[in-house]
């Protein structure tokens, strides 16, 4: 009996490391938090949001655990303490907004897993050949195309090799890409309803349509176009 102990508590310690004993201390600590702010010192619900709001923001900074898990348990937290009802904490997720996400991702997955992103590489770079404008060019405007339809750390972790393989043929230094690249898939976004989160955020709110980030994005995308072809060459040397 008990070598069945030791070898469970052994186990055990396998199982969770150091950083999940800690995330698991943190939430019995704000549980206790919450606990105390609303049956004892019966704190109004406007408090209590802002509670709950804080204790949230402190798991997700140090990602003590994982952030789906500290999202649910927002709006539990908030129909314990009496702030929403229990119809109304999960309404959210049905939400448009969520569906267009959802989406995106189911999309975005696709187009990475089937290799679809690696086709748009290759035929890039026969359209660029050696030229270094055209290279720095073409990977702004296929990093921002996808990134307004992707998530933007996806397209940098899919178009990274293929830049620097890139840059080895055109034959000049890797910093005259990547830093275009990076620039662009962070822009990109600008250009679509779900490019970025508060893009789709303030759609409802601000009754805006597609066509709506099209017309603000794309002249700051061209901006970032013109300046980036002019600064990149400046700071950063031809060859490596």
């Amino acid at each position: 009996m008990k070598e069945s102990i030791l070898v469970k508590t052994s186990d055990l310690h396998t199982t969770f490391d150091t950083k999940q004993w800690i995330g698991m201390a943190a939430v019995a600590v704000d549980i206790l938090i919450l606990f105390v702010a609303h049956q004892i010192l019966g704190w109004s619900a406007s408090n209590l949001t802002l509670l709950i709001l804080g204790l949230v923001s402190i798991l997700f900074i140090f990602e003590l655990v994982p952030i789906a898990i500290a999202a649910l348990g927002v709006p539990v937290a908030l129909w314990y303490t009496g702030v929403l009802s229990a119809d109304s904490i999960f309404s959210g997720f049905s939400d448009s907004t969520v569906i267009i996400f959802g989406g995106m991702f189911v999309v975005g997955g696709a187009m990475f897993s089937t290799g679809i992103v690696d086709i748009i590489g290759e035929k890039m770079a026969k359209v660029a050949g050696k030229s270094e404008s055209a290279a720095m060019l073409g990977v702004m405007i296929m990093s921002a195309g996808l990134s307004s339809m992707l998530s933007n750390t996806g397209t940098v972790a899919v178009l990274l090799p293929i830049c620097v393989g890139f840059s080895k043929s055109v034959g000049c230094s890797r910093t005259r890409l990547l830093m275009p690249l990076a620039f662009s898939c962070s822009l990109g976004g600008l250009i679509s309803l779900v490019g970025t989160p508060p893009n789709t955020l303030v759609m409802k709110p601000g009754g805006y349509r597609f066509n709506d980030y099209v017309k603000a994005g794309l002249p700051l995308l061209f901006l970032c176009y013109l300046t980036t072809l002019v600064i990149v060459p400046i700071f950063w040397p031809l060859y490596s």
